[in-house]
């Protein structure tokens, strides 16, 4: 009985199950993900359209 629930624990995707809790984390994750490429990206626009100094030398 107790190996069966926890074969369908840790392999079912119902809520409350180790997939679902996994998949919910993924999901928070992907946006901290899309959160910080966004920055870096922006940043890194920004910093190539500044003259570096360098080209003033």
């Amino acid at each position: 009985m107790r190996e069966q629930e926890a074969v369908e624990f840790c392999t079912g995707w119902e809520p409350g199950t180790s997939n679902a809790h996994f998949g919910s984390w993924m999901t928070a994750l992907d946006k901290v993900t899309a959160i910080n490429e966004t920055h870096f990206s922006t940043s890194v626009r920004e910093g190539r359209s500044e003259p570096r100094l360098a080209e003033f030398r």
